[in-house]
């Protein structure tokens, strides 16, 4: 007999790394056909879709702002009342904002484990990024507040899943002491060498001695996109030979 699995999460959007990280998760759990998998998400309306073993809980919820993707959960009732209704044998948290704080309360109460997820690096992402006080002291006491604040949450955790060894020693450093070391992994199946009649450099004739310098991510603040756009201005400097964008 498998067990219950159970993710919630804030950062569940259209596009992003939280769904593929999820989206992989279930695809495991399909092909394995041992254990249940469980996800409550922040939506556009209340719903919930059932295709064994995997279930999906779809709480209506606003937007964060009118340029984001992401949701904001604000009928915690109805999350408490789904953790009850799905009792759970481990439930992972993929955000530090309040339905962490619910989730941990509400497995204590039903004794069961709870792990976090760091899926965002928080403190840097959007701290220095939305308040963008460069060096001021308000920066300072924002980001000492998010730190501190990481390791109140994230120490509540039985485990503190972490997708990388620097960020781990960085967490650690602040006083989080149950990270664990968690690679996300590659897809090898979708990004491999390319045979030589696929060179996407022979087709834009960029020369295999070039430097080839890619960014890839969401054009979006908590992306650091204003090292991108200095980079744009270092480059007048040294002028680009080609510009490519997709």
């Amino acid at each position: 007999m498998g067990i219950k699995i159970c993710d919630i999460t804030q950062f569940y959007a259209p596009g992003g790394g939280v769904k593929r990280y999820i989206d992989e998760k279930q695809d495991y759990i399909r092909q394995k056909k041992e254990d249940e998998h469980f996800l409550i998400i922040p939506g556009e309306k209340t719903f919930s879709i059932h295709d064994p073993p995997i279930h999906i809980f779809s709480i209506k919820s606003p937007l964060i702002n009118q340029f984001s993707q992401h949701r904001i959960l604000l009928n915690l009732t109805e999350v408490t009342d789904l953790l009850h209704e799905i009792k759970a044998d481990i439930i992972e948290a993929g955000d530090p904002y309040q339905s962490s704080w619910l989730v941990s309360w509400t497995a204590k109460k039903l004794k069961v484990p709870v792990v976090g997820y760091y899926h965002s690096h928080f403190p840097d992402a959007y701290v220095r990024t939305y308040f963008g006080w460069k060096n001021s002291f308000l920066e300072k006491a924002f980001f000492t507040f998010s730190r501190w604040y990481a390791e109140e949450i994230y120490n509540q955790f039985d485990f503190t899943f972490v997708p990388t060894l620097s960020l781990l020693n960085l967490l650690r450093s602040w006083g989080i002491k149950n990270g664990v070391h968690l690679s996300l992994g590659v897809d090898t199946k979708t990004f491999t060498p390319e045979p030589p009649k696929n060179n996407y450099r022979l087709k834009l004739g960029i020369p295999r001695d070039a430097f080839l310098l890619l960014y890839v991510g969401r054009l979006a603040k908590e992306k650091n996109i204003g090292l991108l756009l200095k980079t744009f201005f270092f480059f007048r400097i040294i002028p680009l030979k080609k510009t490519i964008g997709y």
